[in-house]
């Protein structure tokens, strides 16, 4: 017996069910007297011929929730339901109808046939235990809802998205001698600090590193990435100051703030040098073919160009074309000498210290070691066998110095 369609207990027509009300089966269309102090009903398995309940749509009462009321031969109803629409019960079983319904749609997506199948009868349970004023509709809107969710059509799958090439290096710890650079640079970096270095001589000397990082890896182009472009230069810099700052820190000479604060005047003159250091990587370019294969995708100079005008133009680093031109001019770009915008010692804070013999003679070492690299580079360039053993000659003369002071201390 389907529970949804009763009679009168003294015959006539036969009607649709109403939804439960106080206890009772009572018709759709409402005929006889609704305290069942009147005509009482009772559960038929007639076919309805009531001609106002005909007119309704038969969907509404085609399932009638049995097994939440069992009706007695008088057509009383012996457990009534407990999730009435107007209660916060029945407010709470309408929210986990709605979310079954949102899961349906995924389910139906996914082709999850099983899954889907077990959330019907769940829904179905949850939807029939609704009762109360109204509740024919809404039991009604939902059903129609989980229906379309569960027969929704299901998205077709996106199609593989062709792989884009990509040349831009992706780790710069895969790249050969980068990680060493990012050690050195923090390296770098805590040793002037300790020893007092001004903070534009350490900068050169970081802002060098830094850029010998960039030549290594390379920008989506599989040019070298001297403008940083790539999330693998920007975090090799990112690490360096990072492994530079805890250097510092764990030499405990400084605070948490003072180490913030050479840090933060550190990255500062690296910027300001950066322009400078590219420019004259590329200006020796001319005398390093090597170096410069490294740039072989980038058109050669035309009449009147070098190549480091070309490849400065290639990147738009127009601060550094701009020293690139005062360089081929043979006009100075100066050193950051004391008193300029890095000026002072300690960190570019103009801060005086009070150095001891040892932290002096490291201190002059670390300029000879930046005016040493300079020669080297310069070096590179002399052709002529007599001025080469010229240069041997100083060279040994230097080795020889440098002996008869480390035998003497």
């Amino acid at each position: 017996m389907s529970n949804n369609k009763v009679v009168s207990v003294k015959g006539g027509k036969v009607h649709f069910r109403m939804n439960y009300q106080g206890g009772y089966a009572f018709p759709a269309c409402r005929t006889g007297a609704m305290t069942n102090s009147g005509t009482k009903y009772q559960i038929t398995d007639q076919a309805v011929d009531c001609r106002t309940c005909l007119s309704y749509d038969a969907e509404a009462f085609a399932e009638y929730t049995p097994e939440l009321e069992d009706v007695n031969e008088n057509g009383e109803s012996e457990t009534m339901a407990k999730n009435d629409v107007t209660t916060e019960d029945g407010a709470n079983v309408i929210e986990q109808i709605d979310a079954n319904i949102e899961r349906a749609a995924s389910l139906a997506e996914a082709e999850n046939v099983d899954a889907l199948k077990e959330l019907d009868d769940e829904t179905e349970a949850l939807i029939s235990s609704l009762s109360g004023k109204g509740s024919i509709a809404l039991k009604k809107g939902k059903r129609d809802a989980f229906k379309a969710a569960a027969q929704g059509t299901p998205k077709r799958k996106a199609e593989p998205k062709a792989e884009v090439a990509t040349r831009e290096t992706q780790d710069y710890t895969q790249v050969e001698g980068v990680s060493e650079l990012v050690n050195e640079g923090a390296e770098k970096f805590a040793e002037g600090v300790r020893l007092h270095v001004k903070t534009h001589e350490i900068a050169a000397d970081i802002s060098r590193v830094i850029l010998d990082q960039r030549v290594r890896i390379s920008n989506k182009d599989g040019l070298p990435d001297l403008k940083a472009a790539s999330n693998a230069a920007k975090a090799a810099s990112k690490d360096m100051y990072k492994k530079a700052g805890d250097l510092y820190r764990a030499s405990g000479a400084a605070s948490d703030e003072e180490v913030e604060k050479a840090m933060s005047s550190l990255i500062r003159s690296v910027q300001n040098q950066s322009a400078k250091t590219i420019a004259t990587y590329l200006v020796e370019l001319e005398q390093n073919p090597k170096e410069l294969e490294r740039f072989a995708e980038i058109p050669h100079p035309g009449d009147g160009q070098t190549w480091a005008e070309v490849i400065a133009t290639h990147y738009g680093l127009s601060s550094a074309l701009a020293k690139i031109k005062a360089i081929e001019a043979g006009e100075s770009e100066g050193e950051g000498e004391e008193g300029g915008a890095e000026g002072g010692e300690g960190g570019g804070e103009g801060e005086a210290h009070e150095l001891t013999d040892a932290q002096k003679i490291a201190q002059l070492f670390t300029k000879a070691e930046s005016q040493l690299e300079k020669a080297v580079k310069t070096a590179k360039k002399v052709k002529d066998d007599e001025e080469k053993e010229m240069v041997k000659t100083h060279i040994d003369s230097l080795i020889a110095e440098l002996a008869k002071l480390s035998a003497s201390l």
